[in-house]
């Protein structure tokens, strides 16, 4: 599991420093040239290299762009662990931190890593965005954490197709498939597009509950 609180990514003496990527001089504009590295290069010890870098020359202390960009490559390059490393120890966060970092928790199944980052969200002013609620609510369908979920999906204020699809999906992986019915009735009753991740669900909730006219 990992823990949010005890990571330690300020320590960066366990970060390589000579791998053959080219870096900027520290004096010069470099949080914008880290952030040109970081999206040109996909190799997590490249990351590494540009993480510590950043690290030591204290880069970006207060501008998340360059922490959202490294934690979305972390995320998306099979190292969601180094992701959530980073987050703890952020200055500031802006309304980009929380989608990734809570994508990078439905990676690992980390439910308390992620209920930690949903009490930060409340804290903040961000508690209404609906990017960082469905990827909220994505993480706790996918931990089965249904209540949480469900709660999550009640306060979204304005309802996507990834807020409906998402809460169907949950309800229906998580073997409750009358109540994902519930939500698709919902959903078509608020006149929301129906995309094919929830039709999926529909029709494998139809399956599990023989309700083939439904379906």
């Amino acid at each position: 599991m990992v823990c949010i609180r005890s990571s330690n990514p300020g320590n960066h003496s366990n970060l390589p420093s000579s791998l053959p990527l080219p870096l900027p001089n520290p004096h010069q504009n470099t949080t914008q040239h880290c952030i040109s590295l970081i999206k040109q290069h996909t190799s997590t010890k490249h990351l590494h290299q540009i993480h510590a870098y950043a690290l030591r020359h204290s880069l970006g202390l207060y501008q998340p762009h360059l922490w959202n960009t490294l934690i979305r490559a972390y995320t998306s390059n099979g190292a969601p662990h180094h992701a959530l490393c980073i987050y703890p120890h952020m200055p500031a966060k802006d309304k980009f931190t929380f989608p990734i970092t809570f994508k990078a928790c439905s990676l690992l199944s980390a439910f308390h890593e992620g209920a930690c980052i949903h009490a930060h969200l409340l804290k903040l002013s961000f508690a209404s965005d609906v990017y960082s609620l469905n990827a909220l609510l994505y993480l706790y369908c996918k931990c089965g954490r249904l209540e949480e979920a469900r709660r999550v999906f009640d306060r979204i204020p304005e309802r996507s197709v990834a807020s409906w699809s998402a809460m169907i999906a949950g309800y229906d992986h998580n073997g409750e498939a009358n109540k994902a019915l519930e939500v698709f009735v919902q959903m078509r009753v608020a006149d929301a597009l129906v995309d094919d991740m929830a039709l999926v669900s529909v029709v494998s909730a139809c399956t599990e509950c023989g309700c083939l006219k439904f379906g």
